[in-house]
């Protein structure tokens, strides 16, 4: 949070001198845009109708939730958006394409449907934080 006032007032000293036009919503340091270089909106780059996250800005999310922490009960709202964004720049990084792709093309299943269990026996004594 500190990094990003310190950016805001940077950002606030060139909108007065006329270099930055003026916006309402933040403008995050960890992104570039890819058709200028600029900084992205929110740590986001803007690729057409699909937004791509960078991996610096998950960390900083993750390094806010952490200090976050050091506050248990007290920012509901905010531990719940800053779950919740985690949740959906993790989806936008580590969603591949290929992945897709490959479970599109495989053949249809054969024969009947089994369902197979296996019971695992865990010595409770030697393991005592496993509950099944």
């Amino acid at each position: 949070l500190h990094q990003y006032e310190i950016f805001s007032a940077q950002q606030n000293r060139e909108e007065r001198q006329g270099h930055l036009p003026s916006t309402n919503t933040p403008i995050s340091p960890h992104a570039q845009s890819e058709s200028s270089n600029a900084p992205a909106t929110n740590g986001k780059l803007s690729g057409g109708s699909k937004t791509q996250y960078t991996y610096e800005y998950l960390a900083q999310l993750l390094k806010d939730k952490k200090q976050l922490e050091a506050f248990p009960n007290v920012f509901h709202h905010l531990d719940r958006l800053a779950e919740e964004e985690i949740s959906r720049v993790r989806v936008s990084l580590f969603q591949f394409e290929f992945a897709k792709d490959a479970m599109s093309n495989l053949p249809e299943p054969e024969g009947d449907v089994t369902t197979m269990t296996e019971k695992i026996f865990v010595p409770v004594k030697e393991h005592p934080d496993v509950s099944v």
